[in-house]
């Protein structure tokens, strides 16, 4: 029961970006994506070893209504893009971040685009 924070790595125009190894997910708690950047540039990339579905966390805001779901395919990467506005969190501990949940056998990247 550990939780797991990641910042998205910003990639400049005209530039490759060479990706960090995925941050695995805590089982219990998920993992938690700073959004506090250019926060709808940022590009989320989950892979599994195993089938997996991961949850994105619905928001603490007024637009946050819902959860959302995303199936995966083992070992087969997904790209995720998110409204801040229905997922960030804008209070509490974990202000300025949006919470996943799924299996330990999860990992996440980000990345945030070029303006």
């Amino acid at each position: 029961m550990s939780v797991v924070k990641i910042t998205p790595e910003k990639m400049d125009l005209n530039t490759g970006l060479t990706l960090k190894d995925g941050t695995a997910m805590d089982a219990s708690d998920g993992i938690y994506v700073e959004y506090t950047g250019k926060d709808d540039n940022i590009v989320l990339l989950l892979t599994g070893s195993a089938e997996d579905t991961v949850t994105v966390k619905m928001g603490n805001g007024l637009q946050g209504v819902a959860d959302q779901t995303v199936s995966l395919t083992a070992n087969k990467p997904a790209a995720l893009t998110l409204e801040s506005g229905k997922f960030k969190l804008v209070s509490g501990e974990y202000k300025g971040y949006v919470h996943l949940t799924g299996a330990a056998t999860t990992k996440v990247q980000a990345f945030e685009l070029p303006v």
